[in-house]
């Protein structure tokens, strides 16, 4: 807990607290954003993306899984490491149309909406190395297209069309029987509850 959220008391800053100080530069928003493919601008808001619950700014982040790895690498050596597990959440409007359904993020509470709704998830896979404090490996499902960020002084984030169409029908459309994901019902926010059962700090 005081790794993910801190511990004031002992003077203890948590993770969320080291990714605000980080983004306070714009080089680094980028940085991490292409390294995880997870949003921690302010493009958030526009991508249907909760604030932290914690901070009250700032992009929520779920830590899905934190574990200490002890492994023998291929030379025999013994690796240590730390794996962890980010999420991220938007809430979406499915519109249907001729051509099929369009996905539009939108803030949730603001605005009641007639249209469904379902929540799309990105997320990211850190391994990390306990003996030389390095990131070795950076595993991510991008919740925004990083081939649809135009080069200049402007960068502008939307949200992953392909991963989205394949969620919408993976959850509700032709693929439901196949994959076995879909939720108990068309609102329902947590349609893998079924194989993961834990709860999920957010911050």
């Amino acid at each position: 807990a005081s790794f993910i959220a801190g511990d004031k008391s002992k003077n203890i800053n948590g993770f969320h607290s080291y990714i605000l100080k980080a983004t306070r530069n714009a080089q680094n928003i980028a940085y991490l954003e292409n390294l995880t493919g997870l949003v921690f601008s302010d493009q958030y808001k526009k991508l249907g993306i909760s604030t932290s619950r914690t901070y009250h700014r700032g992009p929520s982040i779920e830590i899905h899984s934190l574990r200490i790895h002890n492994r023998i690498s291929p030379d025999g050596n013994l690796q240590n490491q730390i794996i962890m597990t980010l999420a991220q959440r938007s809430n979406v409007l499915i519109k249907e149309g001729k051509d099929g359904p369009t996905f539009h993020p939108f803030t949730p509470g603001k605005t009641k909406h007639k249209e469904d709704t379902m929540v799309f998830r990105g997320g990211c896979t850190l391994i990390f190395d306990l003996d030389d404090l390095s990131l070795k490996h950076a595993i991510s499902k991008p919740i925004f297209n990083p081939c649809d960020i135009k080069p200049g002084r402007k960068r502008i984030l939307i949200l992953n069309q392909d991963r989205l169409k394949m969620q919408h029908r993976c959850m509700f459309g032709d693929l439901v029987d196949k994959m076995g994901f879909a939720p108990t019902n068309r609102h329902s926010t947590e349609p893998f509850a079924f194989i993961h059962k834990a709860k999920t700090p957010i911050i």
